[in-house]
């Protein structure tokens, strides 16, 4: 239950109850004082309306039932909320593409991505001081690091690709990750 004073609509009991600290209301909440200008309203569900484009607004209780109005916003609000969405939109689908580069790594045992560019550039000179064994383990990490940097910089680079098109307006705005995760490059060991 809401109720109205004056011009104040969408006021709570507690509301009313601080405004008229000396009047004594009902229990069970259900005032209707025209002494004292209140009355009181059933709420009614938000009706359904677009954000990026549209508002919404409580109006005067009318046959004691919430009224709502969807309204448009104005242009430069709707163009700052679709810019928002869209950089919302790429920073998931890059999240998205990031986490997938990451289990890539994680696959040979590798905290992620970044992890592994300690083992790209250690030279033959270095790995010819080491025990034969241990030479073997190593190179091993270099060539598998190797692999996700080049996997990496392919994946980033197509992404960049997709990003700028979409930017450009030469394809439509991908829906998110899914869309677009079949033109990546396949992150395979072999």
């Amino acid at each position: 239950m809401f109720y109205t004073h004056g011009n104040d609509y969408g006021l709570t009991f507690d509301a009313l109850r601080f405004r008229f600290p000396g009047v004594s209301f009902p229990s069970n909440e259900e005032i209707s004082n025209a002494e004292l200008g209140i009355t009181s309203y059933l709420p009614t569900p938000l009706p359904h309306y677009d954000p990026m484009v549209e508002g919404v607004r409580e109006l005067n209780p009318v046959n004691g039932a919430q009224r709502w109005q969807v309204f448009p916003l104005p242009p430069g609000e709707v163009t700052a909320n679709l810019a928002n969405a869209r950089e919302q939109l790429k920073n998931a689908i890059m999240a998205q593409v990031q986490e997938r580069l990451d289990n890539f790594a994680k696959e040979k045992g590798y905290d992620d991505v970044n992890s592994t560019s300690k083992y790209q550039n250690i030279s033959d000179d270095e790995i010819a001081l080491l025990p034969l064994k241990e030479r073997t383990v190593i190179e091993t990490f270099r060539t598998e690091c190797r692999l996700i940097a080049v996997k990496t910089a392919l994946t980033w680079a197509v992404l960049t690709g997709v990003l700028h098109d979409v930017e450009q307006g030469l394809r439509p705005v991908p829906s998110g990750y899914s869309e677009i995760e079949a033109e990546l490059p396949v992150l395979s060991w072999e």
